[in-house]
């Protein structure tokens, strides 16, 4: 399913442009649409991942808590530490100040108490309520019985705007109510909605459902923001969009837009993302300090280039993003890449014997190890069904590598 991740690469494109260049945002914002993409994708692709370990494990529930939470950690702990310990013994302030609050992924709790952004750390409030998402979400998947499962999920849904809704009334600080866990629930859950619907037996109806959920999201978003009530719902109602589109891209969006989501450059952005993310204020800080912070060595003025041309907003955005592609690629390939390898020896699924013929004529067992390839249960060896029976056969995919 390569389009998800140019929805990714789209996702991190529009957070990186709202903090970059705040100016070309308008009144939109930008970077909440691409925070909320992001969550929507992550409910999407760990809930499938949960749901397909669950008919593979053999029953051994424990087993793919274990797999699961191994494999999130080889992904995610190893950029995300050395990036705070980096930053905190090079002493970039506010890192060393309240690195214990990101070590612990209670980075959004941190910004909620303090009632504000705090720079270059504001945006690791959208990690830790992945982690804190992770907490809970696997056991919930794997060993709530099966016919709870979806009303578990619309609790989840219909709670976060709640939420949001009571901490905003009774809070001290309700512009980052939204940043808690509990508030982000809704676009979480709708993605964890379409991996449900995705592999049950209503997924023959999915251009229904997917309609259905395009047009609930834009004419309830469009109606809040004409009437100007109930803006903590407007979210709730962006998910369901991002919902729909996510559900359409993995089955392949046809036309220009397909092939450009998929385009080998847009797909490569989407697969370093996570890195892009991590690294994209700390650029900041970089540009900066090539710019300003180096007496006589000032990159520009050996290069005797006007400040009025390095100055602009948009020449600045610009090198800003050939810095954090920059490192974010290095990243990629000489650090996280190896270490996500190792995830190999770490399968969500567990491989099962399937009785074959011997040359002798004589049945025998055979280990058909689906391992992470299986996106649904509907898989076959070599090609893949994707979420549905009646899609096209496509190259076998791991959701594992979609994950953020």
């Amino acid at each position: 399913m390569p389009q998800l991740d140019g929805l990714r690469a789209i996702a991190v494109s529009a957070v990186a442009w709202s903090h970059w260049l705040p100016a070309y945002c308008g009144s939109l914002p930008i970077g909440a649409y691409g925070v909320h993409l992001f969550f929507v994708l992550s409910g999407f692709l760990i809930t499938g991942i949960l749901l397909d370990a669950r008919c593979g494990d053999g029953g051994n529930r424990a087993w793919s808590l274990r797999q699961f939470y191994v494999r999130r950690a080889l992904r995610i702990f190893p950029l995300f530490y050395v990036t705070i310990a980096i930053c905190s013994l090079v002493n970039l302030s506010p890192y060393r100040e309240t690195w214990p609050w990101h070590v612990s992924y209670l980075s959004n709790f941190y910004l909620f108490f303090r009632g504000d952004w705090h720079g270059p750390v504001s945006h690791l409030w959208s990690l830790a309520v992945e982690e804190q998402f992770y907490l809970f979400w696997p056991f919930l998947i794997l060993f709530v019985p099966r016919k709870y499962l979806l009303p578990c999920i619309v609790i989840a849904i219909c709670g976060a705007p709640l939420f949001r809704f009571g901490m905003w009334a009774f809070s001290g600080a309700p512009r980052l109510a939204s940043i808690l866990m509990p508030s982000c629930l809704d676009s979480l859950g709708v993605g964890a909605m379409i991996a449900w619907f995705a592999r049950s037996s209503v997924c023959g109806r999915w251009k229904f459902i997917a309609t259905a959920f395009a047009l609930g999201g834009i004419l309830g978003y469009a109606a809040l923001t004409i009437t100007g009530y109930l803006d903590g719902l407007k979210m709730t109602f962006f998910a369901l969009t991002c919902g729909s589109l996510i559900w359409i891209a993995s089955r392949g969006i046809p036309g220009p837009m397909g092939g450009l989501l998929q385009s080998r450059g847009v797909c490569y952005i989407g697969k370093i993302s996570y890195g892009i993310y991590v690294y994209h204020l700390l650029a900041v800080h970089i540009l900066d300090f090539l710019m300003y912070r180096i007496p006589g060595y000032r990159i520009f003025d050996l290069l005797k280039v006007s400040s009025e041309i390095y100055g602009h907003p948009l020449a600045r955005g610009s090198m800003l993003a050939i810095i954090t592609v920059g490192m974010a690629a290095a990243s990629w390939t000489l650090f996280e890449n190896p270490i996500c390898k190792l995830k190999r020896h770490f399968p969500m699924t567990k491989a099962r014997p399937v009785p074959t013929k011997s040359l002798n004529g004589r049945a025998g067992p055979h280990r058909l190890d689906l391992a992470e390839d299986m996106v649904a249960p509907h898989v076959r060896v070599g090609v893949s069904v994707s979420l549905f029976d009646n899609f096209r056969v496509a190259p076998v995919t791991s959701l594992e590598e979609h994950e953020k």
